[in-house]
């Protein structure tokens, strides 16, 4: 049943951005049903089986925990690649063919912000917020080509109040200040940073995009999310 639900959830995976529509996958429930009912059954047989007064051969229980095993090490992994490793590769695709793509802060997202970030307050709008002075952001840039970055962020990470004079944001990328932002947040305004990421500056794999503001101005981070294009196309 696993099987048969990953392999049938994949060709979605890899082509939900071309149309997101939730009834592709709703044919995941009975599977979710079907776990459900199987974990209280496995719960009252345990159960029985505690309440033997002789313990099983360790060889006639040998194959069932095997499977168990299997399956709780498969599910994992099958988790750790839908989470964590499709989203960088839709993204690295998407640019390599000459799209631009948005980066949100929900949780398939994770992997494109460093551990700093948690969740953001549930106001109604998904981001994610940073409590320190800088907070580091992960981009699957392909190399050999120059892109533009849109940033709706601010340099708070709790709401503003109408006084408030948000602070500069300084945009590194793999070590090398490229930007000084103004963002002009405020309390009614999500901050916006728009920058240039020069094709000398990326490296194979992931590029690391630190943002960092004067040590006592800021009050962390907070985004919204990100608009990663190339610059030639």
């Amino acid at each position: 049943l696993l099987v048969v639900l990953v392999s049938s959830l994949l060709p979605y995976a890899w082509t939900w951005t071309l149309i997101a529509d939730w009834r592709f996958t709703m044919h995941a429930y009975p599977f979710f049903l079907l776990a459900g009912a199987l974990a209280i059954v496995s719960a009252v047989a345990l159960l029985a089986w505690l309440r033997r007064p002789v313990l099983p051969d360790l060889y006639a229980v040998r194959a069932p925990v095997t499977w168990v095993l299997v399956t709780v090490l498969g599910s994992l992994a099958a988790s750790y690649v839908m989470s964590r490793v499709l989203p960088v590769h839709v993204v690295r695709e998407a640019l390599a063919a000459g799209e631009s793509h948005t980066i949100m802060a929900l949780d398939r997202d994770g992997p494109f912000f460093g551990p700093e970030w948690r969740k953001g307050p549930g106001d109604g709008m998904p981001t994610r917020v940073a409590d320190g002075w800088r907070a580091t952001l992960r981009l699957p840039l392909p190399p050999d080509a120059n892109y533009e970055v849109t940033l709706r962020v601010d340099p708070w990470n709790d709401p503003a109040a109408p006084d408030d004079d948000p602070a500069p944001i300084q945009i590194v990328v793999n070590g090398q200040l490229i930007s000084r932002c103004e963002p002009g947040s405020s309390a009614v305004r999500f901050g916006t940073c728009r920058v240039g990421v020069p094709a000398r500056l990326i490296k194979p794999g992931s590029d690391r995009v630190l943002l960092a503001t004067e040590p006592g101005r800021g009050r962390g981070f907070r985004v919204w999310y990100l608009i990663v294009r190339p610059a030639d196309g």
